[in-house]
């Protein structure tokens, strides 16, 4: 699979995640990799709902913290989408964030498809408003 994008007056970050259900814990990743109050959201989410919250979140803050030029070198604590889990459900919602510690203001979409297999695949565009 492929994901580019582009975008002629800014830096664009794009991710695309493949969902495996097989031994994945999402609220162990969450508690791992997440902002606190994003694990806690997940925590309280039946597995279902979880597991796609967690790819979602993963792919939109990996496809933000490419603009930042350094990726999930970091960590994935930023940005904090906890108070945007409902926007970041919606497939091609824009969620619009302010500045971060290490981010521009951006623009940031999630997208979840199924593959041939019947295996989501969730793709994330985010790019530099600033």
């Amino acid at each position: 699979m492929l994901l580019a994008g582009f975008a002629a007056d800014g830096a664009v970050g794009v991710d695309i995640e493949i969902e495996d259900s097989n031994g994945f814990d999402p609220a162990a990743f969450a508690s791992d990799h997440f902002s606190t109050k994003e694990a806690a959201a997940l925590a309280a989410l039946d597995s279902a709902a979880a597991l796609e919250i967690c790819y979602r979140l993963w792919a939109a803050k990996e496809a933000a913290l490419k603009i930042s030029g350094r990726g999930i070198f970091d960590g994935l604590d930023e940005p904090d989408l906890a108070a945007q889990l409902n926007l970041l459900r919606t497939d091609g919602a824009t969620i619009h964030l302010g500045p971060g510690s290490r981010l521009p203001p951006i623009a940031l979409t999630v997208t979840r498809l199924v593959n041939a297999a019947d295996q989501p695949v969730y793709c994330a565009l985010a790019r530099d408003i600033g």
